[in-house]
């Protein structure tokens, strides 16, 4: 469990928010370096990991990672465009875009959602192979 966290830690392109410990979205390199210090944080970490090797994320922990990385991309790049494939269309938002749409929990933030999830799984196929 903490190898798999520790090699995702690790890869560039996937500091993504991954996981929801105490309610507050985290970054594999985030729930590692938390892990690291010990005590109450390694223990909220190890059984988020837990609960995740066990449970896929639910729908509304999948829009709330999504919203987390997007909105700190927002802070980040607020005037780049990106293309988004929404429902199989290709769509041009900024990344505040994406946030409204998640914020709203519209059919756009479903379709940004999904796309997330495959990223997620994408991570965890690295991590375990």
């Amino acid at each position: 469990m903490v190898k798999e966290l520790e090699k995702l830690a690790g890869i560039p392109g996937h500091d993504v928010p991954f996981l929801i410990v105490a309610g507050r979205a985290l970054t594999p390199r985030q729930a590692y370096d938390a892990w690291l210090k010990g005590g109450k944080a390694r223990e909220e970490v190890e059984r988020a990991l837990r609960a995740r090797g066990i449970d896929s994320p639910s729908n509304e922990e999948i829009r709330q990672l999504a919203l987390a990385h997007y909105v700190d991309l927002a802070r980040r790049f607020p005037n780049i465009k990106v293309v988004v494939p929404i429902w199989g269309q290709p769509r041009a938002m900024t990344y505040a875009d994406m946030v409204n749409h998640l914020m709203k929990k519209d059919d756009v933030a479903v379709a940004i959602c999904e796309a997330y999830k495959l990223r997620l799984a994408e991570m965890q196929r690295i991590a375990t192979g």
